[in-house]
């Protein structure tokens, strides 16, 4: 209660365009950008998919669709396991870029191994194959792309906004987050069968396109926040460091930005300023004294 009274919460409007826009909108971003991987619409969609990909009869996509589920589950070990090892910014860009290859070769099988054929029954077009290894292959970068999507953004999205909003916006700042995700599924969900119709092979190529977008917009300008104290995240934010984090050689390593001196009981941060180092002291703490009063 004291910390709340000490540390009011900025309203919303100050979250998205005042001095916590940044924070706000990086938290908001990496969830907008774990949607529109596409994944859902593998996920939901997934019997539709494995039709268009020449797999005849429904028990058969059910299977298929079941093995990919599979796939999700086993591949999110690592993913949950590893997260703080790997860290929050190289496994979001080589995902984007991962799953955008998966995705590209998907909607060119497509296109140039199958002939699309409209069911007038069930009012969907799927494609038959000539070559069944096309088949094959097609349903095989789809288990690919769910094991991509896996291994990088299946946490990812989940745990980056509460460690980018510092305590006292940090709830706000998580709901707007998870209402952008569920936003944005809402609407995929809606509208992507009429997609998967009229547009067949090239939906595939669209999401394509957003995926090598992530990876580019995580590289260019979201800072590593694994293994970082809330303080540290603090100083990722501070006026002095660049917003092109990929500039700032600090922002994007796993790992804390202080280091303790022990026998003098003081935190140094290096604050990251662009083209030097500025090492400064944030907190002076006497640790034999707090050893001789324990």
């Amino acid at each position: 209660m004291q910390f709340k009274r000490m540390n009011k919460q900025p309203s919303y409007f100050n979250m998205l365009f005042g001095s916590n826009r940044r924070r706000t909108w990086l938290g908001i971003g990496v969830q907008f950008m774990q949607q529109v991987t596409g994944v859902n619409v593998i996920m939901y969609y997934a019997v539709f998919l494995f039709q268009q990909a020449g797999i005849a009869g429904t028990q058969a996509s059910l299977l298929a669709n079941g093995i990919q589920g599979v796939v999700l589950n086993v591949f999110l070990w690592p993913d949950m396991y590893y997260i703080d090892t790997w860290g929050r910014r190289t496994p979001a860009i080589l995902g984007g870029f991962g799953m955008g290859i998966a995705m590209m070769l998907i909607g060119v099988l497509m296109k140039t191994q199958g002939s699309p054929v409209y069911d007038t029954l069930t009012q969907k077009t799927n494609f038959t194959f000539a070559n069944k290894s096309a088949s094959y292959a097609t349903i095989a970068f789809v288990y690919i792309y769910v094991a991509l999507f896996s291994l990088t953004w299946g946490c990812i999205a989940w745990v980056y906004p509460n460690e980018v909003f510092s305590m006292n916006i940090r709830g706000r700042g998580t709901s707007l987050s998870s209402a952008t995700n569920w936003f944005v599924n809402f609407w995929f969900a809606l509208y992507i069968p009429t997609a998967m119709n009229k547009i067949s092979w090239r939906l595939y190529l669209i999401f394509m396109a957003l995926c090598y977008a992530i990876g580019i917009t995580v590289f260019l300008f979201f800072p590593e926040t694994a293994k970082k104290s809330l303080e540290e995240t603090d100083l990722l934010f501070s006026d002095d460091r660049t917003i092109w984090v990929f500039k700032d050689r600090e922002a994007t390593k796993v790992g804390g930005l202080v280091s303790r001196d022990l026998e003098r009981g003081e935190s140094i941060a290096i604050s990251g300023k662009e083209g030097h180092e500025d090492v400064k002291t944030i907190e002076v703490a006497n640790f034999a004294d707090d050893k001789s009063s324990g």
